[in-house]
Order: C-alpha cells, then sequence, then structure tokens
C-alpha cells in the first residue's frame, strides 16, 4: 500500500469516528482497539486484499509511518480480525457509511452532474455471498441436492450511477424471510431518509420489479426505471410487440478487441400513444415510456475481418418518466 493511499485513508479516517463505534466485546481481555481493526479492514479493503489471510500479510508489512497515520501499531492476525469483526453490529458500517456520505456532501462532492447526467440517477441491486453456516437472522439456508448444507447472505446495495465515481451510498441487509422484491422499499426508504436529494431516478433490474415497489417509488417523489425479464407477463410481451415497429433513437459501438464489438441500440415509445389501444390497460397506469436495449455482439473471423458470429441480447425496461426527459 502506497503512502498516498495510507495518507487519504486516515485523513478520512479521522472523519468517520470510528471511537465512535460500540465495541460488542466485553472489558475483560481486549487487546485491540475496535477503531484499529476497523481502520486494518477498511485500509485492507483498499489495497485490493481478498480474505483476511491477505489482511494479516499487509499489516505486517505497514511502514512505521503507515501505521501512524492509520493507528495500527503491529501485525493484525487473521483469527484476530475475524473474531472481532464477526461479533459487529450489520447495522455498524451503515452508520460508518452514511456518516461518511454526509462528509462528502460538505465537500460538496455531489454537487456537480459531470458526464452529461442531468438527473442524478440512483441504482438499487441485489447482491448475494455464499457462507457455511446459516444461523444469523440474514442468513438464507439453501439445502442442494447434493453437497452440504450453506447459508446465502444477500443485500441491496444502492449507487449513485450518475456520478462517474459511482459511489456507493448504502447497503442494506436483506433479512432471511423474505427477498429482494419484499425488500426494496426497505431499502428505498433508508436511502430517500438519509440521501434523497442526490438522485431523482430509481433503476432496478428484474428483482424487484412489481407495481407495488413502482407505486413506493413515486410515493417518495422519485421516477422508476425498471428492467422487464418474465416473458410470461403480458405487459412484458406486449411492450416487446410494440416496440418492434419502433426506429431507434440511439446507437453506441464498443470495441472490445480487434475481433469483438458490441453495438448497442436503443427504442423508446410514449405509452400515451397507445392510450386508446384495448391493450393499454396491460401496461402499468402509471408508466409513461417503455423502452427496449438490443446488444449486438458481433465476432469477426481470426483471419479475415469478416463476421463469423453475431449474437443479440434485448432487455426490456418501463419507466415512469416522460419520453421527453428521457432522450
Amino acid at each position: 500500500m502506497t503512502y498516498r493511499i495510507a495518507n487519504y485513508l486516515g485523513k478520512r479516517l479521522r472523519e468517520l469516528g470510528l471511537q465512535s463505534t460500540r465495541d460488542p466485546r466485553s472489558r475483560r481481555g481486549r487487546r485491540w482497539p475496535l477503531h484499529s481493526v476497523m481502520a486494518a479492514a477498511l485500509a485492507a479493503m483498499m489495497s485490493g486484499c481478498k480474505s483476511l489471510g491477505d489482511m494479516d500479510l499487509m499489516t505486517s508489512s505497514l511502514s512505521a509511518q503507515a501505521r501512524r497515520v492509520l493507528g495500527i501499531g503491529r501485525r493484525l492476525a487473521d483469527t484476530t480480525a475475524r473474531g472481532v469483526l464477526c461479533r459487529l453490529s450489520v447495522q455498524s458500517p451503515r452508520v460508518l457509511l452514511r456518516r461518511s456520505v454526509q462528509r462528502a456532501k460538505r465537500r460538496h462532492v455531489f454537487d456537480k452532474k459531470p458526464g452529461g447526467f442531468p438527473i442524478g440517477v440512483m441504482s438499487f441491486d441485489g447482491k448475494v455471498t455464499a457462507i457455511g453456516s446459516w444461523e444469523s437472522p440474514y442468513a438464507q439456508r439453501q439445502l442442494p441436492e447434493s453437497g452440504k448444507p450453506y447459508g446465502l447472505v444477500r443485500t441491496v446495495t444502492s449507487t449513485l450511477s450518475s456520478h462517474p465515481a459511482r459511489i456507493c451510498i448504502d447497503v442494506s441487509p436483506i433479512p432471511a424471510h423474505t427477498n429482494e422484491m419484499g425488500h426494496f422499499q426497505t431499502a428505498l426508504a433508508d436511502v430517500c431518509e438519509y440521501h434523497g436529494e442526490l438522485f431523482d431516478l430509481v433503476t432496478y433490474d428484474a428483482g424487484a420489479n412489481s407495481e407495488a415497489n413502482a407505486l413506493a417509488v413515486l410515493a417518495a417523489g422519485k421516477h422508476y426505471l425498471f428492467h422487464m425479464k418474465d416473458r410470461r407477463r403480458e405487459m412484458t410481451r406486449m411492450s416487446q410487440d410494440l416496440l418492434d415497429d419502433c426506429p431507434v433513437v440511439a446507437r453506441t459501438t464498443d470495441v472490445v478487441s480487434n475481433r469483438e464489438s458490441t453495438r448497442r441500440e436503443l427504442r423508446m415509445l410514449r405509452v400515451f400513444d397507445h392510450s386508446k389501444s384495448p391493450h393499454k390497460s396491460l401496461i402499468w397506469s402509471h408508466t409513461k415510456t417503455i423502452l427496449r436495449v438490443d446488444s449486438i455482439t458481433v465476432r469477426y473471423n481470426d483471419k479475415r475481418l469478416v463476421e463469423s458470429e453475431s449474437t443479440t441480447d434485448t432487455r426490456l425496461f418501463c419507466s415512469s418518466m416522460p419520453h421527453a426527459d428521457l432522450k
């Protein structure tokens, strides 16, 4: 880890106030302050460490200056770090993340919207991690047909995707008794409560696409852009048919390599145009625009630049934002 990263992290750690985090351990037998363990974990993640063993090696190789800046006096064993971090409340890191975002607001990090985005866009997405136990209230027990049982820990991550840094705003743990669909409104309410002024549009994949969640977004004073994936839904099938005859309004091409490129084409349709159609009742009344993105990946022959293979991936979206505002 370079001195520049250590100096930057040390400055930001002072803003977080790690000392205020509640320590779940008893006072007897503490050999490591909680704030030092958390500082080591943050430094390890920023340094690209993939495990507690990597963090052990990192803390053993720190320079004296880096130790002083980060407040890590000596090597932190991976077993010690695991015993401390696993006892922390799942809400403790969220408090620190919110505090970090609030500090960034005071530094006017979010004032400008570089990158050509006229509005703030908050992207919600579900993440899952497999673990070897399911005793936590946030771990869903899985019973595979073959192999040992295991647990899945799910979260809903909120990212300010309209900012070029793609800043992570919040990570909401999903209780074991529900899923992304059922937990979305809780995650949305938390983000709106603390950072509602940062965004106007909410995006989510098909994992939380339901009319109840769409209405919750509208009730929060935001617009939604939801991915439609289930072909069994009449709304999805009809949107596909309606967009087949729409012209391409935007096109981009990404050159992956000298043998592969991807072209993306966007089609948009105002729902108002079909308000008199007998199929209009199949579309949510608050949906103003439906969109389709076709990703055409072309692979070329090894010896000659002639097309050898082409694949198309189609994605459908519905949005409460008017057609003109999405252009």
